[in-house]
């Protein structure tokens, strides 16, 4: 059995947000500040019995409470109807135990099944906060004399912030998936026992000072050491025995031989001061604890490939730190899981494991966890939800197990990339293909940039810099140049190809390519001359996009602004400029900077033909062009320009 689904309303940016999990491992991807953090929070509230605090209140309902509370007050409104207008957070969770066979036990699961029906193989779980003050703890708040000579706005917004904690209460019921109105009221411990649940959290203070932290080995070992706990893992078994016999010996051993030497010396010492009767004599006994000295004094190191010396971890790189760091939680969570029968749903956060790790072993940990966790908790399987900001795991990560959360204003969404094949056979041919690593940006950006090639991913970023330098970009904001912006190379073919997946994520993308311009032979031709273009990204979007049937490649030159955009996704190709129009983003160039090209007088395309064995290869053309003198500054083409600046106008932040 396990976790299913969960929706979750009102705790930051989930206002009212469901999410899908997968029964080994889900990785939640986005950009930052988009609550990925917040869903591990909130579950650790509910296993805590936790109450969450009033920054935890979504942020666009504040305002409105304000005013309820306010109405109330004046008494336009009753307590009831103030008491509704908190929408506290609640989450609806959903266990999947169709798996399990019928005569199993369902352990922690079986208090929270209440309907009887065999083929029924799903339970409800509502975890939910409450308003329980009553209306006399309320009005408290609120003395009349001091709303009489105070802000009356600015003293409900700071009472409710105060005392926010005190007006709600956590419950737990368990609702008939049958029958949503048919539910029951559960205990906290057997939420609790349901879901045991370890967070890793992101590991940001680990640092290679000589001043460090506890020893990454100290939480399995207080585990070792804590004899109520069995063990998880049968290779331990036979060390750790060996390893609490020998401190128990040595603590006896050595505490007698001490207490021995220390009464010798006391005595010897006291001479004067203290009764020297036979009722009354004074010792020395002292208390060994080999267990907390090796706690305190234990630390990893590493030696040299002879084995015959060995440097202090500190001394180790920080990604592998990191790594050993999380393995032995793991170690350690999968120990405590002992105490639990087998049907249990142990959850396993792990916030950011890419902290200090280089890309390969980024890669390596995605490719290896779920085998690691299987490896130590052969009896349980964990659940892991993992949290990441790395390109690298999610190009490593099936893409069924890759959660995308987007955030609109003041509310998070997730996209859940099986929705995504379902929407078109070839959707899922489509991710496989070409979800690669410099594609996975796509999850971590605002706004995506598809070129065809090198050159224009060498000019683009310099002419992002020149534009907003020269104040083309919108003013009073956070202009292109600042906003995270990836750039794809796709090429003009396969441009296209993108375009369902851009508007499924709903990221803003600008598609820079060439016009291609070919005769009826398909040969290639001046733009003057053209019959059609062989770029198979304007043909789609001409056909598909605009569902054009038959059009002719008049059509695809005059196409206006408002026919370049549709939804979040704008095309941009060469256009006519100086009376001429490049083929290419380097006939386009020479075109737009003939001064610098050493053009002259009336031209025609073929004096901004692009000749590699003139003009250099691709890569050559626009690093020369970025190096240039800035006294002979180039110009950029205007169908970038025009792409650019519509990009930068695009909402930020989604």
């Amino acid at each position: 059995m396990y976790l299913k689904k969960i929706e979750i309303k009102n705790f930051r940016l989930w206002k009212n947000t469901s999410i899908e999990l997968e029964q080994q491992s889900t990785v939640i991807v986005g950009k930052n500040n988009t609550g990925k953090t917040s869903f591990m929070d909130l579950m650790l509230l509910f296993v805590k019995n936790q109450l969450p605090t009033f920054d935890d209140y979504p942020l666009e309902e504040r305002e409105k409470l304000y005013k309820q509370v306010q109405k109330y007050l004046k008494q336009e409104i009753d307590f009831n109807n103030l008491s509704s207008s908190f929408l506290l957070p609640s989450a609806k969770m959903y266990v999947d135990y169709s798996l399990e066979n019928e005569d199993e036990n369902l352990g922690f699961l079986s208090p929270f099944i209440i309907d009887t029906d065999d083929s029924i193989t799903e339970v409800c779980i509502d975890a939910t906060y409450m308003f329980v003050a009553t209306q006399e703890q309320f009005d408290e708040l609120f003395p009349k004399e001091d709303l009489k000579h105070n802000d009356i706005e600015s003293e409900i917004r700071d009472q409710i912030e105060r005392n926010f904690s005190y007006l709600i209460k956590l419950n737990f019921f368990t609702i008939n998936p049958r029958y949503n109105n048919k539910k029951r009221k559960i205990d906290y411990q057997e939420f609790k026992d349901l879901f045991p649940i370890f967070p890793i959290k992101a590991e940001r203070t680990m640092d290679e000072s000589e001043i460090s932290n506890d020893s990454p080995l100290k939480p399995i070992l207080t585990t070792i050491f804590n004899p109520q706990l069995d063990r998880s893992m049968e290779e331990f078994k036979e060390e750790v025995e060996k390893l609490n016999l020998l401190c128990k010996n040595t603590n006896q051993k050595t505490q007698q031989a001490i207490n021995e030497s220390l009464n010798k010396i006391v005595q010897n010492s006291i001479r004067f001061g203290y009764p020297s009767g036979e009722d009354q004599k004074l010792i020395a006994k002292s208390h060994i604890e080999l267990e907390k000295q090796i706690l305190k004094s234990v630390d990893l190191y590493y030696n040299n490939t002879s084995g015959n010396e060995a440097l202090p971890s500190t001394y180790n790189g920080l990604g592998y730190k990191n790594l050993v760091k999380i393995e032995l939680q793991l170690i350690n969570f999968a120990n405590q899981l002992e105490n639990h029968i087998n049907n249990s749903i142990p959850l396993v956060f792990i916030e950011e494991p890419e902290s200090h790790m280089h890309p390969q072993m980024q890669q390596r940990f995605i490719e290896y966890i779920e085998e690691y966790c299987k490896k130590i908790s052969e009896t349980k399987k964990l659940q892991i939800i993992i949290t990441t900001h790395s390109s690298h795991i999610v190009n490593s990560t099936k893409f069924e197990k890759i959660r995308y959360l987007q955030k609109d204003n003041c509310t998070v969404s997730v996209k859940n990339l099986n929705d995504f094949c379902k929407q078109k056979d070839s959707n899922k041919e489509f991710l496989e293909k070409y979800l690669t690593l410099n594609k996975c940006d796509l999850f971590f950006a605002d706004k995506a940039i598809l070129i065809e090639g090198t050159a224009e991913r060498l000019l683009i970023p310099d002419m992002i810099e020149k534009l907003d330098k020269a104040e083309k970009f919108k003013k009073n904001d956070i202009t292109l140049r600042s906003q995270y912006y990836t750039l794809i190379e796709v090429g003009g073919a396969y441009a296209f190809k993108f375009i369902p997946f851009m508007r499924f994520l709903k990221i803003p993308a600008l598609i820079i390519t060439d016009i291609d311009s070919i005769l009826k032979d398909r040969k290639k031709c001046y733009v003057s001359e053209g019959n059609s273009s062989s770029n198979a990204t304007i043909n789609h979007w001409l056909s598909k996009i605009l569902s054009k049937k038959d059009y002719s490649f008049n059509d695809i030159k005059e196409l206006s602004d408002t026919d370049k955009t549709r939804d979040n996704i704008h095309i941009e190709f060469q256009v006519e400029e100086n009376g001429l129009c490049g083929r290419s983003l380097e006939e386009a160039i020479k075109n737009a900077n003939r001064e610098l090209f050493s053009l002259e007088g009336n031209l025609s395309e073929s004096d901004i033909d692009y000749n590699p064995s003139k003009d250099g290869s691709k890569t050559d053309f626009a690093m020369n062009l970025i190096f240039k003198d800035d006294k002979q500054n180039y110009n950029i083409p205007k169908y970038i320009e025009d792409g650019l600046i519509w990009l930068d106008s695009q909402p930020n932040g989604r």
